[in-house]
């Protein structure tokens, strides 16, 4: 990807939190939806397994496609507030 990494060094600690709240917001909604997904979907698997899939499916799904949209929208330099 031409993603500039650089500029991210002097802002750390935004760039943790946003990472953090960008993996930690889709597996929580992953643990609210799971126990619905798993009775609806796949009542004979491993509730437990299939809800960890459902948390892990969009928490890896949900830091590229932030990457892209920054990168689409011209915005991955630009200073945020």
């Amino acid at each position: 990807m031409e993603f500039d990494f650089g500029h991210l060094t002097t802002r750390s600690r935004t760039v943790a939190v946003v990472s953090a709240v960008g993996i930690l917001a889709p597996a929580l909604l992953g643990l609210a939806i799971g126990p619905w997904l798993h009775r609806e979907f796949a009542p004979g698997t491993n509730g437990l397994g299939f809800q960890l899939f459902v948390c892990i499916a969009l928490s890896i799904s949900a830091l590229p496609i932030m990457g892209r949209i920054l990168l689409e929208m011209d915005s991955s330099e630009r200073r945020w507030g």
